[in-house]
């Protein structure tokens, strides 16, 4: 199961639309990423910020992983 289904799958999250309506994104974009592990970092970013961390975003792009690892920016 993608981290993303599993996070609408707990009670209280938000609904897709919400998440969507944060981001900036369409329902469409956020189903083409849904079981992506290689999201590109701003939306990662965004994703674990509007999800308060529910979502890492180092767990849904390498990039960001990378980043943090060895303290970089992302």
């Amino acid at each position: 199961m993608s981290i993303i289904k599993s996070y609408f799958d707990r009670p209280g999250s938000l609904k897709r639309a919400e998440v969507c309506e944060a981001m900036n994104i369409t329902q469409g974009r956020l189903s083409q990423l849904r079981d992506s592990v290689d999201w590109p970092p701003e939306l990662a970013l965004k994703m674990e910020s509007v999800t308060g961390g529910a979502i890492n975003a180092s767990d849904i792009s390498p990039l960001v992983a990378k980043a943090r690892a060895t303290g970089v920016a992302a």
